[in-house]
């Protein structure tokens, strides 16, 4: 690996992501409930020391800590509060050099902690590429580099033998490879960056943070890594639009990613629908416009928006191009498993996307999710088709799994000595033919600047797998979060409204579904949740979203796995814990009616 050890989600993904989220949700912090909770700024001379806690010297920044970094009175590139907060003459300005720096250190020393662990664990960590050469066997790569003394991906030495052999064989393989980023299939399309490069860039605008204007960054995708980065980098003062093909945030609910896209948009995000992509080139200063428009360095971008995005130049829609100093490429991930040799191992994979890179998946058989082709050899996370693409997925499989191997070999231990082996692989209390991981009750969150987090089906889905809209009732809420209260007109942004939607399945079209009779009779769509429907998708925009959800997907879970769901009732009955914006999902009571805007009632503050 290039990387420290920790995968793509320590190195460039949830880690480093949910880090810079937090810092674009300090820039609303500053402008708006600052001031609106009694925080005002007063300019403070170079030598003196800060007169407030929140300036107090720092590891970073060297003018009185990172925050302090950001009371310097130049022309601010935030885009909003030009004089900054009433009461006070400073203008905020964000250095992305300091918050670089301080993200990829944290991600280091979890580099560096995951080694020293697997030390203590007794596990031997060999820094190379490995494939297959059988279906026993993996040849490693780069053991002549490491004998020489080479140093591993996280810096430090693997200490390894230098007369170590090439080849590994073992009992059991698992192939948690993961996927890369897809690269934009057009003219220059190397120019442009990925996820995995965005954390540690140099700098955004060509010539530094200090260049005098804001970044201007083209976003190409419309998925939950493209909305998220959109969303960090408008919060970080960049200049940000948003080229998507298709539908933004597909397979998730489309009442929530409405209001997370239209926040963003608010927000100053700005959205190219039915865009694709036509080339990409880099400009000189002998370019058109010369340094004014572009700028050396820019990247000059054409694009064809409308016409179904399809064909070449000529073939409807209208062409455009401007000017951008970051293009960054989220249009989706392929699997690694170019020159793994998985064919050698035996261990069949499927297509991945057409015509991009490798993108193969292992194929899985088996109920369980981790078994391929090869009984001996297991796939976890990403590279694993049908596998849900969340890192605490991945871990969880990865538990179970060891968990699974150490059964089994204590079970043969046994049986070679005469005894019978017994109890529930994994100690998880499954059934043994169901999924180890089931993928209706895995909570997961968008960190857009208005978060969505959600659990089960979304409406669509629900309504596609019951049979319409006679068999799925809906409740919807609408919340002003308490926390935003005190700012109220003050705001010089959008204003965050929170919003609630639990999903349910009729209890008779359930009945129903599972007596296989047809003249009960099915409630009316509008009709509130009767106590005994079963709650099958659970939907919050909103502040906090990934802490809201986790309780109640454990909730969902729990009833899935009794093959008792949780019903409406139960959840509608419970106390709320008051004030929180948790409290919102039991307390959502209208039902939301068919052809009515998605707007959802306003929820009574107490």
């Amino acid at each position: 690996s290039t990387w420290g050890l920790g995968g793509t989600c320590v190195n460039v993904g949830c880690i480093p992501k949910k880090l810079m989220h937090r810092a674009a949700l300090l820039r609303h912090d500053l402008a708006d409930a600052a001031p609106a909770f009694g925080w005002t700024t007063e300019a403070i001379p170079q030598s003196s020391p800060p007169k407030s806690s929140i300036g107090a010297a720092g590891k970073r920044g060297g003018k009185g800590g990172a925050l302090a970094a950001l009371y310097e009175a130049e022309e601010p590139n935030l885009g909003r509060n030009p004089g900054g907060p009433p009461g006070g003459g400073v203008a905020w300005r964000h250095s992305w050099a300091t918050l670089r720096g301080a993200v990829q250190d944290h991600v280091m020393s979890l580099n560096f902690k995951y080694r020293v662990s697997l030390r203590s664990d007794g596990v031997k960590y060999i820094n190379d590429l490995g494939r297959f050469v059988g279906p026993g066997t993996v040849e490693l790569v780069n053991a002549a580099e490491k004998a020489a003394g080479k140093r591993g991906g996280d810096g430090l030495e693997t200490g390894e033998p230098s007369g170590e052999p090439n080849r590994l064989t073992a009992d059991a393989f698992v192939v948690a490879v993961g996927g890369r980023p897809r690269p934009l299939p057009v003219e220059g399309g190397d120019l442009a960056v990925s996820s995995d490069d965005l954390f540690s860039l140099e700098e955004l605008v060509p010539g530094g943070d200090r260049a005098g204007r804001r970044a201007r960054v083209l976003v190409v995708g419309g998925g939950y890594i493209a909305l998220e980065c959109a969303g960090l980098l408008t919060g970080l003062g960049c200049d940000v639009s948003v080229a998507h093909r298709s539908a933004l945030l597909r397979g998730f609910d489309q009442d929530c990613v409405e209001r997370v896209a239209s926040f963003m948009k608010e927000d100053g995000t700005k959205f190219m629908p039915d865009t694709r992509l036509l080339s990409i080139r880099r400009r000189d200063d002998d370019d058109d416009g010369g340094s004014a428009q572009g700028g050396t360095g820019a990247l000059a971008v054409r694009w064809r928006q409308g016409g179904g995005g399809g064909g070449d130049d000529g073939d409807g829609g209208q062409c455009g191009e401007g000017n951008f100093d970051v293009v960054l490429a989220a249009v989706g991930r392929d699997a690694d498993t170019l020159g793994l040799g998985l064919e050698a191992a035996r261990v069949r994979v499927v297509a991945g996307a057409a015509g991009q890179g490798s993108g193969a998946k292992v194929e899985i058989v088996g109920h369980e999710g981790v078994r391929t082709t090869n009984p001996n050899i297991y796939a976890i996370g990403d590279v694993a088709d049908g596998a849900l693409e969340l890192t605490p997925v991945a871990v969880k499989m990865g538990q179970l799994l060891a968990r699974h191997l150490a059964h089994e070999k204590k079970a043969h231990e046994v049986e070679a000595h005469g005894g019978v082996g017994g109890g529930v692989v994994g100690g998880e209390g499954r059934k043994e033919e169901g999924p180890w991981v089931d993928p209706l009750a895995v909570c997961t969150t968008v960190f857009t600047p208005l978060e969505y987090g959600c659990v089960g089906l979304s409406e669509e889905q629900a309504l596609d797998q019951f049979g319409g809209p006679e068999a799925v009732r809906v409740l919807h809420g609408a919340f002003e979060p308490l926390e935003d209260a005190p700012i109220g007109l003050l705001a010089s942004g959008p204003k965050r409204v929170g919003y609630v939607k639990i999903v349910c399945r009729a209890a008779a079209a359930a009945a129903a579904a599972a007596t296989a009779a047809t003249d009960l009779a099915t409630p009316a769509a509008a009709e509130a949740p009767a106590f005994e429907d079963e709650v099958v998708g659970l939907h919050y925009v909103g502040p906090h979203a990934g802490e809201v959800l986790q309780g109640f997907g454990v909730a969902l879970r729990v009833g899935r796995l009794r093959g008792e769901a949780l019903k409406a009732g139960e959840l509608l009955g419970s106390v709320a814990l008051h004030p929180t914006s948790a409290e919102e999902v039991v307390k959502v009571k209208e039902p939301k009616r068919a052809g009515a805007q998605s707007k959802g009632p306003a929820v009574a503050g107490c």
